[in-house]
């Protein structure tokens, strides 16, 4: 069997006249994990929305990560992203809703609008706006 080598600085011949140190803990650069494509995806709905289209999308990843997605993958991912959001609970995805302004105000607070936002995303503008003019009639 092999024997340990100790912990110091040991020289190496490079050549006849040349001698190297070299330290048996040399420092490596920590190496980054690639991004996968479901993160780029992610980032790309995150930038464009998430109502953005495959077309779109598959642009934004070719100008920002050099990468050449089918658009039927971005879309299966994008189905998968959603799918996974919708499946949290409602705790989770529950805006807090806002305390009343000092001045009396009445007027739409942002986590208001972020809860707009949030319906229109689940359940499609349209739909959202067939039920805001039910409840208003």
């Amino acid at each position: 069997m092999a024997s340990k080598k100790s912990a110091k600085t040991e020289p190496v011949e490079k050549n006849e006249t040349d001698v190297v140190e070299t330290s048996p803990q040399q420092e490596v650069a920590p190496v980054e994990k690639p991004m996968s494509k479901m993160d780029m995806v992610r980032a790309a709905m995150r930038d464009l929305g998430d109502n953005a289209k495959p077309m779109a999308i598959q642009k934004y990843l070719q100008e920002q990560f050099h990468t050449h997605m089918d658009t039927g993958m971005i879309s299966s991912y994008k189905s998968h992203i959603k799918t996974k959001e919708a499946s949290q609970s409602g705790l989770m995805r529950k805006v807090k809703s806002s305390a009343p302004d000092v001045g009396g105000s009445t007027g739409v607070s942002v986590e208001d609008i972020y809860a707009i936002r949030h319906l229109i995303n689940k359940h499609g503008a349209r739909d959202l706006k067939r039920l805001v003019d039910i409840l208003a009639s």
